[in-house]
């Protein structure tokens, strides 16, 4: 199937519209999906004091996960084993 392709993660989506007008931050859990063969780097980040996992595409695109490094080596390496 076409969407076999893409590995899909964990993410969090910063309500800057809320941050703005009344200093409070505010989160979205969603997911993400993405073709690894687009991937163009990965490092260990962390957000809010949580670790997680910074993925940036080749378009430019960056997002973060709270997966950690390693959980998303896993991943992305075990992506096509399903």
């Amino acid at each position: 199937m076409f969407t076999d392709r893409f590995i899909k993660v964990p993410i969090q989506i910063y309500n800057i519209a809320n941050a703005e007008l009344i200093g409070t931050k505010e989160y979205f859990s969603n997911w993400e999906k993405f073709n690894p063969m687009d991937l163009s780097s990965y490092f260990p980040s962390e957000a809010d004091g949580e670790e997680g996992t910074q993925i940036c595409l080749k378009s430019g695109h960056t997002f973060w996960t709270s997966l950690t490094p390693e959980q998303f080596e896993k991943l992305l390496n075990n992506y096509q084993n399903k």
